[in-house]
């Protein structure tokens, strides 16, 4: 995000919390799981720190 904010100014980045594990995500613990609330509400403050734009959130 910060190299978004100063490089690409009028990028627009797109955040979504439907990720959802397919085919061999579940061999990597780290990706064979849906992001929790918490995580997403976490996304939501890191993100608000940028002066970036968003398409969806």
């Amino acid at each position: 995000l910060n190299f978004i904010e100063k490089n690409l100014p009028e990028a627009k980045v797109n955040l979504m919390p439907q990720y959802r594990p397919e085919w061999k995500a579940g061999i990597y613990p780290e990706l064979s799981r849906r992001i929790t609330g918490e995580e997403w509400q976490k996304v939501l403050e890191i993100l608000s720190r940028y002066s970036v734009k968003s398409t969806e959130v």
